[in-house]
């Protein structure tokens, strides 16, 4: 079963905090994995799959042995998102009736926000464009902020780790903040000339 396999990547990189720290993945969500209670979405695959470098059908399937590797040179919202690889997950995940497809998140960001640019002159589309990602990033943290302020700790560990990511996303969604206000700065600039 998947929760088996993520149980074996836990162990790989340390630790459920570990994993959660390197995927932006919730300890509790994890653990509904790892009990099997419930099936990670496309997206958390994805999150799996390219934080922790294990191949894909592996995890899906079980069908390959892994390559975990537990070296991770960048956070995963700083990295480019790969849609073919979601797409290649959430595909094997329908023909396997794992999970039901649906596209993920970041893909139906990045086709509302290119919807809202499209039609934009040249000099406002890029600012337009990060207008709307800058608003579906502060969303995405406020609901991580939510999820974790609703979460009851199994212990003290699992409370001060869930303390140290509320604090990691308000200082996220704080600078969001100051970044969408020197966007719409900018908007207004452009907009005056």
């Amino acid at each position: 079963m998947i929760g088996d396999r993520i149980q074996k990547i836990c162990t790989e990189v340390g630790s459920v905090k570990k994993l959660s720290e390197l995927t932006g993945i919730g300890v509790r969500t994890l653990r509904t994995y790892l009990s099997n209670q419930s099936q990670p979405s496309a997206e958390n695959l994805a999150k799996i799959v390219e934080s922790t470098s294990v191949d894909s059908r592996w995890l899906l399937l079980g069908s390959r042995s892994s390559d975990i590797t537990t070296e991770r040179t960048m956070p995963t919202h700083d990295k480019k998102i790969d849609l073919n690889l979601i797409m290649k997950i959430a595909r094997l995940a329908e023909e396997h009736s794992l999970i039901p497809v649906e596209f993920p998140p970041e893909i139906r960001m990045i086709i509302r926000t290119y919807n809202d640019v499209i039609g934009e002159q040249e000099n406002q589309r890029e600012l337009k464009a990060r207008h709307g990602m800058n608003v579906e990033n502060q969303k995405f943290y406020k609901r991580n902020i939510t999820s974790e302020e609703n979460y009851s700790p199994e212990d003290e560990e699992d409370a001060n780790f869930g303390q140290e990511q509320i604090a990691r996303h308000r200082a996220a969604l704080e600078t969001l903040k100051r970044e969408e206000e020197m966007i719409q700065a900018e908007l207004r600039s452009l907009s005056k000339q």
